[in-house]
């Protein structure tokens, strides 16, 4: 997205969620380390979050409002989410944007998301082993919640140098610091001790924001692959989290809370998808295996063969009657070979980064090339299975890689 002032990437829904989720698990703590204030004498950092910790993990319900600021050397945005959360394991974040209500949720059985735009939502069930309460939205809800809800299935975008053909841009992401992200660390990992083991913290003085007394806890990474530099404003009372802020370079990003409520009685219909809303249920199933892909799913799939490229796993998903299968295969480029009954949706070639679709032949058979800023695809119709190979690479090369799907 661009404003007045430049050009500034906003996946401020995102960020929201990941520096919520950082927050409620204690965030930027340094551990859950002992100690104890005596008298008024101020507290170290490590114990000031150490009581943030405390106050967070001790909370059933909390919802609030965080304003969030991404922020570059030319250009400025803020975005404001509404958020509640019930342990364990349910969720709800809401934003709105012209007018229209977005919103993801979960109620620890299922996800959704909601576009109000079009008054439709997303349903999907939730895995087994998806009910930690920092981990209920996922970076596919966010992306629909950073405003890709109203995109239609089969919009092919990029995570990185590999091509999703989920509808949704899964590139949008997670706030880094250098090259690795927090969303790296092993979900299986506590939160608290890997930032125990990673970054140091400081109270730099104790001041007033908004009215509140507050430490100003800096926190450092210690481990030398991770850059920049946290800052929390800390309630001195109550150790409730006023403000956060994390710096790399240039590039800052504010998460600022208001009207935050702990504990505060939250009726289970707020973690429900609109009553109104048009419902799309959508199934998902990842395999590690060709065969097991294709026993998961009625379309005739087609594998990536010959050297050079390997499978890495397969999707299948099925949304509003529809299936598409996205086989993921790792070489000199990340490649996705997609299959479908149905007609795949326009590959957006009008979009202006896209060029016109380009006519190719694809084992004898007429077949769509189009080129985009981010990677490259090739459609062709395969006795009433439509075919893709998706990959940021010269038309030459796709054209053969999709004869090889096609032999």
């Amino acid at each position: 997205m661009t404003d007045d002032s430049g050009s500034l990437p906003m996946r401020s829904a995102l960020v929201a969620v990941g520096l919520l989720a950082v927050a409620l698990a204690g965030a930027a703590a340094a551990g859950a380390l002992p100690g104890s204030l005596d008298g008024d004498a101020q507290p170290d950092g490590e114990e000031v979050l150490d009581r943030v910790e405390q106050r967070y993990e001790n909370a059933e319900t909390l919802s609030g409002d965080a304003t969030v600021t991404v922020a570059n050397a030319t250009a400025e945005r803020s975005e404001t989410v509404s958020f509640v959360v019930d342990r364990p394991n349910r969720t709800k974040l809401s934003h709105t944007r012209d007018g229209s209500e977005y919103a993801v949720g979960t109620n620890g059985t299922v996800a959704w998301a909601y576009d109000g735009a079009n008054d439709t939502a997303r349903v999907w069930e939730l895995p087994e082993n998806a009910s930690a309460w920092n981990e209920s939205v996922t970076a596919a809800d966010g992306a629909a919640f950073a405003g890709n809800a109203t995109a239609p299935a089969g919009n092919w975008s990029t995570a990185g140098d590999s091509h999703d053909w989920n509808g949704s841009h899964a590139n949008a992401g997670n706030y880094t610091w250098n090259d690795s992200s927090w969303a790296d660390v092993d979900r299986s990992t506590n939160v608290s001790t890997w930032l125990a083991e990673n970054v140091s913290a400081e109270v730099r003085e104790t001041t007033a924001l908004d009215g509140a007394e507050v430490y100003v806890v800096g926190v450092e990474p210690t481990n030398e692959s991770y850059r920049g530099e946290a800052t929390l404003w800390v309630d001195t009372d109550d150790y409730r989290v006023h403000q956060m802020r994390a710096d790399y370079g240039d590039n800052a990003t504010t998460v600022a809370f208001d009207g935050l409520q702990f504990n505060a009685s939250v009726h289970e219909s707020t973690f429900q998808p609109p009553d109104a809303a048009s419902v799309n249920t959508v199934g998902q199933e990842r395999y590690d295996t060709f065969d097991a892909a294709q026993a998961g799913t009625d379309v005739t799939l087609q594998r990536l063969d010959g050297e050079g490229y390997a499978f890495d796993e397969a999707v299948v998903v099925t949304r509003a009657g529809r299936t598409v299968a996205v086989q993921r295969y790792a070489g000199a480029a990340n490649v996705t070979v997609v299959a479908t009954g149905d007609d795949l949706p326009s590959l957006n070639a009008a979009d202006e980064n896209a060029t016109e679709g380009e006519s190719v032949t694809v084992a004898g058979t007429n077949a769509t090339y189009v080129e985009r800023d981010d990677g490259s695809a090739v459609v062709w119709d395969d006795d009433g299975v439509t075919r893709a190979v998706v990959g940021d690479l010269p038309r030459e090369e796709l054209v053969e890689l999709a004869e090889r799907v096609a032999a």
